[in-house]
Order: structure tokens, then C-alpha cells, then sequence
């Protein structure tokens, strides 16, 4: 017998399912992702020296190649000069800047983002029909740029330690300002997700985990370590920086099998001459992004004046004997959510709503100078409050008349968080016969 779809009507106009999701959205992890930076230390720009022994590194490595000046200096306007309220109308081959097309307007107007949308997309199109040739738009980044420079004060200490300890050059930490603009909670629509925008079978690859509890792409260490191993796995392949950061965004084997098929190595020969529907725009110019985002940060006063920036994250572990909910520690030990979120980012949507535990054996991350309190604390909860096991979920098989709306009020949970367990891609299409997990 074959399968019955059953489609679910909305009881509502789209728009305000917009709205509805807005809601959903408005919690802890998505409000840390819009947060304004919490500074509070001046920076001084970086000095790239002393890196001798660094893989393939001298002191001409990553200076602009001659051929791609124009590029570098049109992504150093990005990310410096224009915002997120203006789009740029440029040549994509000698990157001429045409206009600059304002959407401020747009922006602040009280409809739905699906309407926005449409009236920017109108805008630029509008725009673009003016000149010839090859014509697309951009839009800026330096406003996202500038709360990248605050929010990797947080991380660069971390993550230049890491990159030393590899023998790998320090410029390369510099990668997330083109990846994510140091935002650790950024995420993809393709579904890339942290500080370097690894895909879920790119962590796993490299030891990350990445399920239902934990998804160490979004811890800043563990994901920079898997980095810097891919970054160095990619430089010994091609034995070159320029294609192992492009090989960054189009992957190893095809950077090698590129250079192998355009016999060079030459990245300004090879974007120049290399045409395929798959080494397009995003790729051909991530190199001369990265150049540009190393050139912003480390003149950064020129661009942005003196800047505060956030505080190198410190910490000391703790190792769990038992699983554990958030909630608990929380309530026993009087570290505050929140806290503990930021120092654990790795954590779940469902270990933050209660639905799964922190693991056994997980190293916890605590505020510094407080691992004699915490375990005092907790070796105070009670023995019903810790497992030996992590929480099993429950399981519905969809009956002809289910909803997501009455399954959550029936099992005592919500709609979000059987879409989350269930990795439902639309939550008004559900099949009857399916088995569904209740959280």
C-alpha cells in the first residue's frame, strides 16, 4: 500500500506564521546571536611576525598577488565602508563599482520579511538594468564587521594558541571574519553552523559531535582544532596557501584536481582561466575575501577608530560522573543559564529545553575560580536528579486526524520540539504510519 500524504491547512495567513516563528525564535540562542558585543578591553592590532617554522609561511605569503589588487580592495570596501542597509551594483570581473543602492527604507517598514524581500530584490534588479556585462550585487558587511572585531576578542587568544601549537601561521585565525564575523551562533541556511561554518559531516569527519545533545561545531575550541587539521590537511595536498584556503570553501579534492587540470598552481591564473558551473563567484573570490579580512582587522582604527573588545574567554572544567540536567545544575549549583550557555555552546536546543541531559563524562565548562564551589554544589544533588542513562524518547505513530498542535497538547511538550526532534523541513506535512519521536 502506498504512502498517504496528509496536508495540514494553516488556520492562518503566512504572514502570521512569520510571526509565529519570530516568536519561536526569540530566545536565549537567537537573541545571543543579535546581541550588541559586550566590550570592555582595547585592542591592539596584531602584528604578524615572528612566525618562523609556521608550514609555508615567509613573510610575502600572503601579501595581494599581483592580478588580484582590484578584487582584495573591493572586498576590503565591504568590509569596511559599506553596511548592511546598502547593497553594492559592481562587475564581477574588473569588480567596477557601478552604485550603491540604499535599503534602509525597507528595512524599517511594518510588513512581513517574505514582502521586504520582494521590494529589495525589485530595487536591485531595477539597478542592475542599467549597465552591461556581468552585473550582481552585494551587500556590505562593515557594521557586522565591526561587532566581528568585539566578539573575537572573546576567541582570537584561544584560537592563535591552537594555530601555533599546529605550526600553522596566524593569519589563517582570521578565516571566521569571512566564515561567520566571529559569531558563534551563525548559521547557513545549507545548514554550516559556528565560528568556522563547518557542515554536519565535516565535524563528524573530524571527531566532532554532532547529534541530538551536543554539536561541537558551535564550541569555539573543539571546532578550531578540527579547523586548523583541515586547513593543514588542505596545505599538504596542495602545498600552497592560496589554494588551501579555497580549498576551504570548494573543497580539497577539487582545488587539487583544478590545479592538476589547469597545470599551475597559481591562484590568480587559475581564477582567471578556470571556468565550471561549480567554481563560481563565492569560490573564485574567497581568497581575496580572506586577504581582505586579515587587512581590515589588523587596520582595523583606520576603519573603524578605537574599538572595546570583549574579554578572552576563561573557564575551568569540570567532568560529569553523571548525566544531568541543565535545569539542575542551574538550581543546585546557582550558576546562572545563561553563563553556563555561553560557556557550553554546544549544547542542544534540547539539552537547553530539558529534554535531554547533559552527558556523562562531558567536560563541563564553569566560571573561573569556581571548581571547589561547583563541586561541593553538586555532589549536593539529589541521587534522583543524576542518571546512569541518558532520556529515552517516546515515539507516536501518526494516526489519520493527527496535528503537531494536538500530539504537543496530548504529550505534554510543544510543536517546536517535536519539529526539532523530528527534523521536520515543514511541519504542515506529516505522513500517516510515520513514527514520530515526543520529546
Amino acid at each position: 500500500m502506498g504512502r498517504i500524504l496528509v496536508v495540514l491547512p494553516l488556520p492562518y495567513p503566512l504572514e502570521v506564521l512569520e510571526e509565529k516563528i519570530a516568536a519561536i525564535k526569540n530566545n536565549k540562542r537567537w537573541l545571543e546571536a543579535e546581541r550588541e558585543p559586550q566590550a570592555v578591553n582595547d585592542k591592539s592590532p596584531i602584528q604578524y611576525d615572528n612566525q618562523e617554522g609556521a608550514l609555508g609561511y615567509n613573510k610575502k605569503t600572503f601579501k595581494t598577488p599581483k592580478g588580484l589588487e582590484s578584487a582584495v580592495q573591493f572586498w576590503t570596501f565591504i568590509y569596511s565602508k559599506y553596511s548592511t542597509n546598502q547593497y553594492v551594483i559592481h562587475d564581477t570581473d574588473n569588480f567596477v563599482i557601478y552604485e550603491v543602492v540604499d535599503i534602509s527604507d525597507i528595512k524599517g517598514l511594518r510588513t512581513s520579511s517574505y514582502k521586504k524581500e520582494q521590494l529589495i530584490q525589485d530595487r536591485l534588479e531595477d539597478a542592475k538594468e542599467k549597465y552591461q556585462g556581468n552585473v550582481r550585487s552585494q551587500l556590505g558587511q562593515s557594521d557586522k564587521f565591526k561587532k566581528g572585531i568585539q566578539y573575537a576578542g572573546q576567541y582570537l587568544p584561544i584560537l592563535e594558541n591552537i594555530f601555533t601549537n599546529q605550526g600553522l601561521p596566524l593569519e589563517l585565525t582570521r578565516l571566521p571574519f569571512v566564515e561567520s564575523m566571529f559569531n558563534n551562533y551563525a548559521r547557513s541556511h545549507a545548514g554550516a553552523s559556528g565560528l568556522w561554518q563547518f557542515m554536519p559531516g565535516t565535524g563528524r569527519d573530524f571527531s566532532l559531535q554532532v547529534n541530538n545533545v551536543l554539536d561541537e561545531r558551535n564550541d569555539p575550541i573543539k571546532v578550531t582544532r578540527a579547523a586548523a587539521k583541515l586547513l593543514k590537511q588542505n596545505y599538504e595536498t596542495l602545498q600552497n596557501w592560496p589554494l588551501a584556503i579555497t580549498a576551504y570553501n570548494h573543497g580539497k579534492m577539487g582545488m587539487y584536481r583544478i590545479a592538476n587540470k589547469m597545470g599551475t598552481k597559481d591562484i590568480v591564473e587559475i581564477i582567471n582561466n578556470y571556468s565550471s558551473s561549480t567554481f563560481g563567484f563565492a569560490s573564485k573570490n574567497f581568497y581575496a575575501e580572506f586577504l581582505a579580512a586579515v587587512a581590515v582587522e589588523q587596520n582595523y582604527e583606520k576603519y573603524f577608530g578605537q574599538l572595546k573588545i570583549e574579554s578572552p574567554m576563561e573557564f575551568d572544567v569540570v567532568k560529569l560522573d553523571k548525566y544531568v540536567s541543565l535545569a539542575a545544575l542551574v538550581y543546585h549549583t546557582k550558576i546562572p543559564e545563561d553563563t553556563l550557555v555561553e560557556l557550553n555552546p554546544a549544547f542542544s536546543s534540547r539539552v537547553l529545553r530539558g529534554t535531554q541531559f547533559i552527558p556523562k563524562g562531558y567536560d563541563l565548562r564553569i566560571p573561573k575560580d569556581k571548581k571547589e564551589e561547583f563541586l561541593v554544589t553538586y555532589r549536593r544533588i539529589p541521587r534522583h536528579q543524576k542518571s546512569v542513562y541518558q532520556v529515552k524518547n517516546r515515539f507516536h505513530r501518526v494516526r489519520h486526524g493527527d496535528t503537531l498542535a494536538y500530539l504537543a497538547k496530548k504529550y505534554r511538550t510543544s510543536v517546536q520540539a517535536i519539529i526539532e526532534i523530528n527534523n521536520l523541513d515543514d511541519p504542515r506535512y506529516i505522513q500517516i504510519g510515520e513514527n514520530l519521536k515526543i520529546p
